[in-house]
């Protein structure tokens, strides 16, 4: 395994040398490198974030470690770590009370970090009963007895929560108000019942969800919030993904329903919500939604006002989305089998009220130019009718669907020896002086149908980043069944190295101080690291990297991010195998499905291969808010123009929605 790393070795002390330490043996040489799977990496992590980070972000690093890196004995690593882990919390105690002479026990100390702990774990849905022998936190008399689940979701200022919705109430257009009126009144009338809120992107939708959200929480009722991704669940008020809120199978089938039982605390709350908000619905397959409608009924039909007879257990459910953008991936499914996973397909489809925002909110803003206000419209119209299929296109081979349409001049980059640089200083302009501006980082980026294509671009601009590259290389191991006892022996670990499977991260990731990344799994949603957030890196160790948030809210906050472990689909590989990698990709470029929820003003589109799935032309080209910020390169087979582009829409998916 060293032989495929170390290079240039004159000498087994050669071969043993990581870093100008030389090691006693090879296994150990192994280990400093990441190499092998053993539990002294957790260790090794904390100790090496322990000398810059601090007791909270350790606190956060820990949790990360607990739900996702299969630490085996996580209660010696709780006792080796607990001082580093709860360094802050006596200060904290002494602050609260008024008095610095306050000194804690060492078990008083322990019962804070744990409670700590918990909370994290309890935000992400998980708790430290799941992982034995850790020690539970003592709570006050009472606190036990108390729905956490509805605890949190009260825990909030009224007062603050009505001058907020205020705020927003005054800004809705007529298009958001008679929506907003509609759903109220089906509130106020308890018939409950199911709407959809559709608008393509800059209508307000969001908006208009976020002023239902404060508008219930302001008269203290519970609303769930949640999304269908990770990125998208963070610009709602307390968001979620609808995965882990409601407990979905993460292939859920006609006959799935979710982890839900009766009387427990995600029951109650379920029963106790005025108000259910699922954004960003139409990427999701309907057995998702029809797994929550049958646990709906079953868990509210002895309620008031509810029954097992109506959608959702006749709660009130607002959906929210835009069909234009990007259907549920089905792995290795035509247009035939998206279609039959889309949400106008399922059985909850035909009690849907469908609810339209149609004016866009770029358009009406006040403080731009009637010659502005005019270009931005006709922008808008372009990629609206792109998004429904009504550009009219043509067919470069016969047989074929007449999906190829021309790219407006203005946006395109021609094609010549120097084409993709082009692209890249067009998205980019003066990258050398700018890429350590986070405003910068976070308002652009380079977007393409396909990973190969995104990781071309990406490796080009890592180089073009001053500093020196840090390579992070993963530890995989094969986990052989009965089945599969010679598999080690037919499966090299260079072999393994070498696998690039769905679901896992590359073998081998390179880094420089100042290079935007973005996370590829939901991390800690309550800290919103989510599949899909974007940071900048600030530190490299060699177990633990520092980075700072560039996207939503928590713009400008510093985590701390450990490898993790992931397996394959078994779909995907012959066997059983684990990576053990940091999370994360480079995200200079993104893929048009990765981008979705993203906020960009500057967007170049690369296409050396056409879109090939319904919305994702549409989804590129409504990142941008203004002609200005658009750049496309085509890059098309011989005989084929450099202005036209395959756009993919499966127009059935609209039927019933007008």
């Amino acid at each position: 395994m060293l032989l495929t790393k170390v290079r240039g070795a004159k000498s087994y002390e050669d071969i043993r040398t990581v870093n100008g330490i030389v090691h006693p043996t090879f296994k150990s040489a192994c280990l400093a490198l990441g190499l092998l799977d053993d539990d002294n990496e957790w260790d090794a992590a904390l100790t090496e974030a322990s000398t810059w980070a601090s007791s909270s972000q350790l606190r956060n690093m820990f949790c990360s470690m607990l739900m996702f890196s299969e630490v085996t004995n996580a209660y010696e690593l709780w006792e080796n770590h607990w001082f580093d882990l709860t360094d802050d919390l006596q200060n904290r105690v002494q602050r609260q009370i008024g008095d610095g002479n306050i000194s804690l026990e060492e078990c008083e100390l322990k019962n804070l970090g744990l409670l700590e702990i918990e909370h994290i774990l309890n935000q992400n849905g998980r708790s430290l009963k799941e992982f034995p022998p850790m020690p539970l936190p003592s709570y006050r008399s009472g606190q036990m007895v108390t729905n956490r689940l509805i605890r949190e979701e009260l825990n909030y200022d009224n007062i603050s929560e009505m001058q907020s919705f205020e705020s927003l109430y005054v800004g809705l257009n007529d298009d958001q108000l008679k929506v907003f009126n509609t759903i109220m009144e089906a509130y106020s009338t308890h018939h409950g019942g199911l709407f959809f809120v559709y608008g393509s992107g800059g209508t307000g939708k969001t908006y208009l969800l976020s002023t239902l959200i404060e508008k219930f929480r302001s008269d203290k009722k519970i609303i769930l919030s949640v999304a269908s991704s990770g990125i998208a669940a963070l610009l709602l008020p307390g968001g979620r993904t609808a995965h882990s809120r409601f407990k979905i199978p993460l292939d859920p089938d006609n006959s799935s329903c979710c982890s839900i039982n009766q009387g427990t605390d995600l029951a109650r709350l379920i029963q106790e919500a005025s108000l259910i908000i699922w954004d960003e619905a139409p990427m999701v397959s309907r057995h998702a939604f029809e797994a929550v409608d049958s646990t709906f009924r079953d868990i509210l039909k002895n309620t008031e006002h509810c029954s097992e007879d109506k959608v959702f257990g006749g709660k009130l459910f607002v959906l929210g989305g835009d069909f234009r953008q990007i259907l549920p991936v089905v792995p290795r499914g035509g247009r035939e089998q998206t279609m039959e996973a889309s949400l106008p397909k399922s059985t909850i489809w035909e009690h849907c009220q469908v609810l339209h925002l149609t004016r866009n909110m770029h358009v009406t803003a006040q403080d731009i130019s009637n010659h502005t206000r005019h270009e931005l419209c006709d922008f808008a119209e372009w990629i609206k009718l792109v998004g429904e299929g009504k550009i009219m296109g043509s067919s470069f081979s016969e047989g074929y669907e007449p999906n190829w349409i021309q790219i407006p001049e203005k946006f395109v980059i021609k094609n010549g020896e120097r084409d993709l640089h082009q692209l890249i200083d067009a998205t980019y302009p003066d990258f050398i002086n700018k890429y350590q501006d986070m405003s910068y980082l976070k308002e652009r980026g380079i977007l393409s149908p396909k990973n190969s294509d995104v990781d071309e671009i990406n490796s080009i601009m890592l180089s073009m980043l001053p500093g020196e590259m840090k390579t992070f290389n993963s530890a995989d191991k094969l986990c052989p069944t009965e089945s599969e006892s010679n598999v080690q022996d037919m499966n090299p670990p260079e072999l393994l190295h070498s696998l690039n499977l769905p679901g896992l991260l590359n073998h081998c990731l390179q880094l420089k101080v100042g290079t935007p990344i973005m996370l590829l799994r939901n991390v800690n949603q309550s800290l919103g690291l989510c599949n899909g957030t974007r940071l900048i890196v600030d530190k490299m160790g060699n177990r633990v990297i520092e980075a700072r948030v560039i996207t939503r809210s928590r713009v400008g906050e510093k985590v701390l991010l450990s490898r993790i472990v992931l397996t394959p689909s078994k779909n995907h590989a012959p066997f059983t195998m684990k990576r053990r990698q940091f999370p994360i990709k480079l995200a200079f470029a993104m893929t048009i499905n990765k981008s979705q929820g993203q906020t960009l003003k500057n967007v170049g589109l690369y296409l050396p291969n056409p879109v090939f799935s319904h919305g994702q032309l549409y989804v590129a080209l409504s990142h941008v808010t203004s002609p200005s910020g658009l750049k496309v390169l085509i890059i098309n087979k011989q005989g084929i123009p450099d202005d036209v582009t395959k756009n993919v829409v499966y127009i059935e998916v609209f039927s019933g929605i007008d």
